[in-house]
């Protein structure tokens, strides 16, 4: 958002997107940024994937290569069908026998472009741009409306608030990328077209553990038949106004009475 420092918020997520050359489900899908900070946030994702892996990142050590000769044959027909301005550090183009893609921006793609219909899970970061705050929303909606991760940027508590609150996700982080999965006490999973479930610690157990209903009642005393006026059975007759109310408590505080030391028995 307006308010986000350009140069920090571009060094978290060229860090983010870079991870194993955004092979991770949670990597960075495109960049929304706002239409004044264009031209400055493209300049510091830039300055910063040369920062990180040199002028010539091919021959830097630290950045990996696609798993698998499909996925790279994958990455270069979006690429090839993305639409705007490619932008890249170093002279190394996309080299099939060493699965070697670049890191490389897409700034300004069309709406139409493939890289903003799925999931890329690789090294291309698409740069869209937005004029307003609702159609910033918008645009996250139509693209993907209840994605994995939503990451925002700003320094403005009160809109990373709304933001959250408008654009569901499965999980969200303010101001930088990927942590959340690294953070054993917060649950991680999709929501929506992003996935079921949580995992992480108790969440975990919860998620792979069903709790089964079991009540136990005894064989043959049945309170319901032995009160003065039967809560239950329709077939029984009198009670009127009393037996409404015993039913009525029957609904609201379950089939069972509280006896001391917090146990209960079911009727």
């Amino acid at each position: 958002l307006s308010s986000a420092d350009v140069g920090e918020a571009a060094r978290r997520i060229v860090n983010a997107k870079a991870l194993n050359v955004g092979q991770t489900c949670i990597a960075p899908d495109y960049v929304l940024v706002d239409r004044s900070q264009h031209t400055a946030l493209v300049a510091a994702l830039t300055a910063e994937m040369r920062a990180m892996f040199g002028d010539e990142p091919h021959a830097s050590p630290d950045l990996g290569r696609m798993c698998t000769v499909g996925h790279f044959d994958r990455m270069a027909k979006l690429l090839a069908e993305s639409g705007g301005t490619q932008r890249r550090v170093g002279s190394a183009p996309p080299d099939r026998e060493g699965k070697y893609m670049p890191l490389t921006l897409i700034d300004s793609p069309p709406s139409g472009s493939p890289l903003l219909r799925e999931e890329i899970f690789g090294p291309l970061l698409p740069v869209v741009t937005f004029d307003s705050f609702d159609e910033a929303v918008e645009t996250i909606r139509g693209i993907d409306s209840t994605p994995l991760a939503l990451y925002v940027f700003t320094a403005d508590t009160a809109a990373a608030e709304s933001l959250l609150q408008r654009v569901q996700s499965g999980t969200a982080v303010v101001n930088d990328c990927v942590l959340q999965h690294m953070c054993h006490s917060l649950p991680f999973g999709g929501v929506g077209t992003s996935g079921h479930g949580v995992c992480h610690g108790e969440w975990s157990f919860q998620t792979f553990t069903f709790p089964r209903s079991v009540l136990w009642r005894h064989a043959k005393f049945d309170v319901d038949q032995t009160v003065p006026v039967p809560a239950r059975h329709a077939a029984a007759s009198g009670g009127g106004a009393r037996r409404a109310k015993l039913l009525e408590a029957l609904i609201l505080h379950g089939p069972y009475l509280s006896l001391p030391g917090g146990r209960s028995l079911p009727l």
